[in-house]
């Protein structure tokens, strides 16, 4: 019971963090046109988007990508 409700939060947390990438995507090209085209930046994207979500997004997805294999593992340390 407890490994589905780790689970289903796991899910929960990708979900959260591909909306947050494609949040990340989004500003980030929407200051470069504004940057460029219009001489006018967000200067909020860098420090609060850019940075902060993606320590979130990174945080959030470290369980379920060390359960299926795909972060680091160093073998000398489990064995």
């Amino acid at each position: 019971m407890v490994e589905r409700m780790v689970r289903r939060i796991e899910g929960a947390f990708a979900v959260v963090t591909g909306v947050a990438l494609l949040g990340i995507m989004s500003v980030v090209c929407a200051d470069v046109v504004l940057r460029y085209v219009f001489n006018a930046p967000l200067r909020w994207v860098f420090e609060l988007i850019s940075l902060y979500v993606l320590a979130a997004v990174f945080y959030l997805t470290l369980s379920r990508a060390y359960v299926e294999g795909d972060h680091i593992r160093i073998d000398a340390l489990i064995r």
